[in-house]
């Protein structure tokens, strides 16, 4: 019988659990089934993204960095595309190291907590 919300015990989780999806109570994260419920527990996956590969990126591939945070910059990487062939091959060189620069400092002033979301 699954136990109501009242029931749950009021034990909190240690640094190394996570509270089963099915009945609230705390297992070992590496936990397969819950020991309390038996209820197999849904695999979670996180790719968490990491603030130097995104510096790095924006050094060597200007505003193809944004790619690697596409879900919130994407915008960001179609207006530096879009400059950067409108405006011709007079003004490239100079808008691709604009680009470059503004790509640096874009990533680099981010918190890593930023990157640990993706």
């Amino acid at each position: 019988m699954k136990k109501t919300k009242k029931e749950v015990s009021k034990r909190t989780k240690e640094a190394d659990e996570i509270y089963c999806h099915s009945c609230g109570e705390p297992i070992k994260k590496e936990a397969e089934i819950c020991v309390h419920c038996g209820v197999r527990q849904k695999e979670i996956i996180r790719s968490f993204k990491n603030k130097t590969t995104a510096i790095l990126l924006a050094i060597f591939f200007s505003s193809f960095t944004w790619l690697y945070t596409w879900k919130v910059d994407y915008w960001k990487f179609w207006i530096a595309l879009a400059i950067s062939f409108t405006l011709g091959w007079v003004l490239f060189w100079f808008l691709i190291f604009a680009i470059w620069i503004w790509a640096i400092v874009d990533v680099a002033r981010r918190p890593q907590s930023f990157y640990e979301s993706f």
